[in-house]
């Protein structure tokens, strides 16, 4: 209830920032207009300006398990709350700091966690690097499964992963994923690219004690499972596209299937097998937003998707990972005392590429 609420002034909050940068767009749109014009670009690069802003970040690490007949299912979720961040990009280099925003619901117990996500954009190139490690998972879908109060909670459970993935952007003169995801470019025309590359992820699901409740545990196939393990990778293909309105308002949406072949691993108190799988996964980039010379609002999230077949159980898993950030930025062109300042940077930056 105390995330829902926050995320319901948070979309209030967007609105507003929206409506309040349609307002002082409308002052100086014309003559904005007109520059632009000029250039003829499908998007403005801000590689040599400072961007700091201000973020609200959900971060996302699910299980859903499914019963015999699919329709009931079990959904574990970590009790963590929204984080309230700052930051600073220049160039390649991108620095943020934030903390936990506000209080959880002390009904959904206590989660520990550490939660490494970068999501690193280029011209050419986007690249995801996962690291999260999870301690303390509730039920949140039924609530009441167990029937003794509002959330089964088990306080043991304990979820790691690591992965990472590269796409490459095969029209990036026309389509940036910047523009949506980082604030240091600016998409003017629409536009979209055909995305190549692939994946790899490695993952560990440890109850200890049995996954599924003892009283339901007739209703589900994975009864008696306590542990999980599995390792994916394999090449992929998807696609993106970034719909502009007016030059400032934008619609971005991305999806890349990969055909992963790997490893699962399912144990019970007694006894494990192994099993050769192969089933795709995919993985959805999302934003929506304001762009402009001088500031930037979005709201971006990364959503991946992956399904995973038990090898003692035969039921079905999913995990869910990723990230979800509503951001305010503002762009500013360093002054001669910032760029000698910023040399050392450029320098090292320019020799690594």
């Amino acid at each position: 209830m105390i995330k829902t609420r926050m995320l319901a002034t948070v979309m209030k909050m967007f609105v507003l920032i929206l409506f309040s940068l349609y307002a002082s767009n409308a002052v100086c749109q014309k003559a904005a207009t007109t520059k632009i014009d000029s250039a003829n670009l499908y998007y403005l690069n801000y590689d040599f300006t400072i961007i700091p802003r201000i973020y609200i970040a959900d971060k996302v690490n699910n299980l859903k398990i499914n019963s015999f007949d699919g329709k009931s299912y079990f959904h574990y979720r970590p009790n963590v709350n929204y984080r309230l961040g700052f930051g600073v990009t220049y160039r390649a280099v991108t620095l943020d700091l934030d903390f936990a925003a506000g209080s959880t619901n002390p009904a959904k117990g206590r989660t520990g966690s550490l939660d490494f996500q970068s999501n690193i954009y280029t011209k050419e190139w986007a690249v995801d690097l996962l690291l999260q490690s999870y301690k303390g998972y509730y039920v949140s879908t039924p609530a009441n499964i167990i029937g003794d109060g509002p959330y089964y909670f088990n306080p043991d459970m304990r979820i790691t992963f690591l992965g990472s993935g590269a796409w490459r952007i095969l029209n990036s003169d026309e389509f940036s994923y910047q523009a949506a995801m980082t604030q240091s470019e600016w998409q003017l025309k629409s536009a979209g690219s055909i995305l190549v590359g692939g994946e790899a992820y490695y993952g560990k699901i440890n109850a200890n004690g049995q996954l599924i409740p003892e009283v339901v545990k007739d209703s589900f196939p994975q009864r008696g499972i306590e542990q999980l393990r599995f390792f994916k990778i394999g090449p992929g293909i998807g696609y993106a596209y970034t719909y502009v309105y007016e030059k400032n308002y934008f619609a971005s949406a991305g999806l890349t299937t990969v055909f992963e072949a790997g490893f699962v691993k399912e144990s019970s108190a007694s006894v494990s097998a192994n099993k050769f799988s192969f089933q795709p996964d995919v993985t959805f980039r999302l934003g929506i937003g304001y762009n402009s010379d001088n500031w930037a609002a979005s709201l971006a999230g990364v959503l991946n998707n992956i399904p995973i077949r038990g090898t003692l159980s035969s039921g079905d898993y999913s995990f869910h990972t990723g990230n979800l950030r509503l951001t305010l930025a503002r762009r500013f062109v360093p002054n001669a005392h910032t760029k000698k300042m910023l040399r050392h940077v450029d320098d090292t930056l320019d020799r690594l590429q």
